[in-house]
């Protein structure tokens, strides 16, 4: 079943705190999708791009 991109994002920052996840990384998880409207085909490049200059390396390559 299709769910919205809202939904999407809080089950998948749930499931990383669930797991025991950093809070940086949960947040990452949250705002993974954020780049999706404006370039559906790279979102993940467009949000890794947005996120960047607040995140670590470690996250910016998930």
């Amino acid at each position: 079943y299709k769910i919205d991109r809202y939904t999407h994002s809080l089950q998948s920052a749930t499931r990383a705190e669930r797991d025991g996840a950093d809070e940086e990384t949960i947040v990452c998880t949250l705002l993974h999708d954020i780049g999706d409207i404006l370039a559906p085909q790279n979102h993940s490049q467009v949000a890794a791009s947005i996120l960047r200059p607040y995140i670590s390396e470690q996250n910016y390559w998930i």
